[in-house]
């Protein structure tokens, strides 16, 4: 055991401290770095859908915005729009022409409108045309409002907004499982670089010191991982979704996954049973060693 003890175990306690680092890791990008970039993400997102410049308009070419509005911008600079031109044939017995220095969108409780400054409008009315000038001019764009607020999903936010999700206006009596259940997620998902990482060193400690037994162990390894991966997603995603009121069975079953591989390595029956192997490992490499040489003198 002492053998063991220097050549296997403190081995496996240092790459089991390299693992619990990454596991740390992994709890600070869940928890921090994850919601942090998904919500500059979700408001740039938000900017843009409801930027109807970025939308509709495109410089230098005719746009019709909705049907008979047709505007043409020169140059358009954040939301100041250069060198206006509108046509309204939305009336066709009252249509209009306007041109203008500089126009703005705006977003009001009504609907999307342009405000136009400095320029001219003709219109028709009652087969006669109008002519004047103007400082400031609206135009109704026909578009409608833009979403007022940002629509959060349970992935976008902080532990602490998810924890309060419901008082904070971001669920409601339907919805609130969803946060919680992110909750659950946010504490078990970074054990499974832990658990990824046991899972690879059971597999290649019971391994021989045979190249295909390693392959072998390595595959297995592989597959025991991608299988615990789609546990997982299956429990998250479908059953505890459904039933949320099974969620202690994700802590218990992880618990048990992590206490049964730390048994696993650190047991004295798996120390003895390693080294048994590791001999047998050896006795067959150096069997085939004298063989080889045999073979050579004869």
């Amino acid at each position: 055991m002492k053998i063991y003890e220097t050549a296997v175990r403190k081995p496996i306690s240092t790459i089991l401290i390299f693992i619990g680092v990454i596991t740390i890791f992994s709890y600070y990008l869940v928890m921090y770095l994850s919601p942090a970039f998904y919500l500059k993400f979700r408001d740039y997102q938000f900017k843009i859908t409801n930027s109807v410049v970025a939308m509709f308009i495109k410089e230098g070419e005719f746009t019709e915005v909705s049907k008979g509005l047709t505007l043409y911008i020169k140059e358009a600079k954040k939301d100041v729009l250069i060198d206006v031109f509108v046509n309204d044939a939305r009336k066709p017995d009252n249509p209009r022409t306007v041109m203008a220095e500089q126009g703005q969108l705006i977003d009001t409780g009504d609907g999307v409108k342009i405000v136009l400054v400095n320029g001219n409008v003709q219109e028709k009315h009652d087969g006669n045309y109008a002519f004047g000038y103007f400082e400031n001019y609206t135009v109704d764009m026909g578009l409608e409002q833009a979403t007022k607020s940002v629509s959060y999903k349970p992935k976008d936010l902080f532990l602490g907004q998810l924890f309060n999700a419901k008082k904070l206006g971001y669920a409601n009596d339907k919805t609130v499982n969803n946060y919680k259940l992110e909750i659950h997620k946010r504490f078990i998902i970074p054990l499974y670089s832990l658990i990824f990482g046991m899972i690879a060193l059971v597999a290649l400690l019971r391994s021989s010191l045979n190249r295909r037994a390693n392959s072998f162990a390595i595959m297995i390894s592989i597959f025991c991982m991608a299988s615990s991966q789609i546990f997982y997603i299956i429990l998250f995603d479908v059953i505890l979704k459904r039933y949320y009121v099974l969620w202690p069975i994700a802590y218990l079953i992880t618990a048990v996954l992590i206490g049964f591989l730390s048994y696993v390595l650190f047991s004295d029956k798996f120390a003895s049973m390693l080294l048994k192997r590791r001999r047998k490992s050896f006795l067959k490499i150096g069997s085939n060693k004298k063989t080889a040489k045999t073979s050579r003198k004869e």
